[in-house]
């Protein structure tokens, strides 16, 4: 998302994605068919950790030094608008829109970073250029800078999950006519909806494998259980769905896609199909990476971000 300097890369890209639950690190490198995950580490925070530490302990052990790395933000971070493009030229956009947001966020817009990527026109509005808005504290960048820099390694790039999870949507068969896209940590989700490579929505949710395990395993029968996270999820993907078809008359996805449980939950995708009956699956992720000598496929439901950053190269 953000290009903070001009950083000589070796082919590959590393991405370091810090976030509540703990440190993700992924490393990519040239493949033969997909790109080679040849590093996938998650470390859990400690209640007792300093989190520069954990950093520049693990880049250390890791041999990370003045690598050119990517970091993503957490979803509290920031804020995306989606906004009708001004009628300037493209070297004037940031400028014009940081005068537009002035009412539409809670602190000063002159302590407000912007980037600006496209969105796909909705229904009626063919001949207008949309825009997604990423708006973040000047401060909220500077924090994350410094805990990356604690890495020694060379931050170049400061990009935000919906953009690497949609690095991800745009590798699965079903996004040629439209894939759902489903993340969920411990205790947040997000949906996001990608055709043919483009981000038409994303939604983010106060709904994660925490409360779907706590659920199951207080009834042992998804059939029988409370199941009321299970429908907020239902909701937040059958609202996401409903907006793409309202809003923006593209043909029905062709399936639901979950990114690797860190945890399974019995009986959630049975739960999603018959719920909205579409095509539901749990991703592989050897579809989307080859996988190096030393990275197992079952370690990488925790840094399914991160991966998705690294891809950023691979498009």
């Amino acid at each position: 998302m953000l290009n903070l300097s001009h950083v000589m890369q070796k082919p590959g890209r590393l991405a370091i994605a810090p976030s509540d639950d703990g440190l993700a690190i992924a490393d990519l490198k040239p493949g033969k068919t997909h790109p080679s995950l040849t590093l996938c580490e998650f470390t859990p925070w400690k209640s007792t950790d300093n989190r520069e530490t954990v950093v520049a302990a693990r880049s250390a052990s890791l041999h990370l030094k003045n690598r050119a790395c990517a970091t993503v933000l957490e979803t509290s971070d920031y804020n995306i608008l989606n906004m009708e493009a001004p009628n300037v030229p493209d070297e004037e956009v940031n400028d014009a829109i940081r005068w537009q947001i002035r009412d539409l966020i809670d602190f000063d817009v002159e302590d407000a970073v912007i980037e600006v990527f496209p969105a796909p026109p909705g229904n009626g509005i063919q001949q207008k250029r949309l825009l997604h808005v990423v708006v973040t504290r000047a401060q909220t960048l500077k924090t994350r800078a410094d805990l990356i820099y604690s890495a020694k390694t060379k931050l170049d790039v400061v990009d935000i999950p919906e953009l690497a999870l949609r690095n991800i949507a745009t590798r699965l068969q079903e996004d040629s006519t439209g894939v759902a896209l489903v993340h969920l940590t411990a205790e947040r989700g997000m949906v996001l909806i990608s055709r043919k490579g483009q981000l038409y929505f994303a939604r983010t949710m106060n709904t994660g494998i925490r409360g779907f395990k706590e659920t199951s395993q207080t009834s042992g029968d998804l059939a029988l259980a409370d199941t009321s996270p299970f429908d907020r999820l239902i909701l937040e993907i059958q609202r996401s769905l409903d907006y793409y078809d309202r809003y923006f008359s593209q043909p029905p996805i062709a399936g639901i896609v979950f990114t690797p449980l860190a945890e399974p939950v019995p009986g959630l995708f049975d739960f999603v199909k018959k719920s909205l009956g579409v095509n539901v699956r749990e991703l592989d992720m050897a579809e989307v990476v080859e996988f190096g000598d030393n990275v197992s496929p079952t370690g990488v439901a925790q840094c399914v971000v991160a991966i998705g950053a690294a891809m950023r190269d691979f498009q």
